[in-house]
């Protein structure tokens, strides 16, 4: 006789939600994962969120004990040209408790990571040197900070080199 099938799976956890907003005002696109509430509200100056169980206040620096990572990712840009480019530094205007991490992704297949160990809480700008040898048409960015309980974007400045190669 043969061995009966094996049992079937367990089923998954439960699901994951992705929620995302708009900002009037200028467009962007923020997206939070693991946020598991059906409607969010703004009274008063707080924020609250919706779920079956409950209405909660959402405040605080971390969730369940985890600090929440705070993740700003740009579009994918051409910078205006469909020339291969070059960025070798970024300044970065922000405030944080923890060490800013900058990742780049060029033409969606080449990752690097930069981290900046020199910071500071207060509203400053900083220098990235990006390497030289990165080249591609399309730039992503983003900024990462993992430990923060304060972050605070102004500004980020790029300055591409347009090569002449369009591959």
């Amino acid at each position: 006789p043969t061995p009966p099938p094996p049992p079937p799976p367990p089923p998954p956890p439960f699901p994951t939600r992705r929620s995302s907003d708009l900002n009037s005002e200028n467009f962007a696109v923020s997206t939070y994962n693991n946020y598991n509430f059906s409607s969010l509200a703004k009274i008063n100056g707080s924020y609250y969120g919706v779920q079956e169980d409950g209405v909660y206040l959402l405040e605080g620096t971390t969730d369940s004990g985890q600090y929440i990572d705070a993740v700003i990712r740009s579009a994918k840009m051409e910078f205006g040209t469909s020339n291969l480019k070059s960025v070798t530094q970024a300044y970065i205007g922000f405030r944080g408790d923890s060490e800013p991490v900058l990742k780049i992704v060029t033409d969606e297949a080449y990752e690097t990571w930069y981290l900046n160990s020199d910071y500071r809480t207060d509203l400053h700008t900083e220098r990235v040197r990006l390497a030289k040898g990165t080249i591609g048409r399309y730039w992503q960015f983003e900024l990462v900070m993992d430990t923060s309980t304060i972050m605070e974007l102004d500004s980020v400045e790029l300055f591409p080199i347009v090569l002449k190669r369009k591959v």
